[in-house]
């Protein structure tokens, strides 16, 4: 039998998740990112992430008690959102 040892780290951070299948579990990983994952991606703070969590600011996370996760979709999107074009000749 498989050992169904969680990884309870690691599938808190969103890098793994167990999804039963035939009754066994598998790891996966999630396209989902913590908040320290997209702060290293934008070369921005972890702390930056919050306050526009708390601004009601940024792309839709997903919250399960205290843990925060982005999916990688809705940060594309949001990026893609903020994307500025140069208009200008320098």
């Amino acid at each position: 039998m498989e050992n169904r040892n969680l990884n309870y780290p690691l599938r808190s951070k969103g890098l793994l998740a167990p999804e039963p299948k035939n009754g066994v579990v598998s790891r996966e990983p999630l396209p989902l990112l913590s908040t320290e994952a997209l702060a290293t991606i934008t070369d921005t703070s972890k702390s930056t992430w919050e306050k526009m969590r708390m601004r009601g600011e940024g792309p839709p996370y997903i919250k399960v008690r205290n843990l925060v996760w982005y999916r990688w979709a809705d940060v594309e999107a949001w990026l893609a959102a903020h994307e500025v074009s140069n208009q200008g000749g320098v």
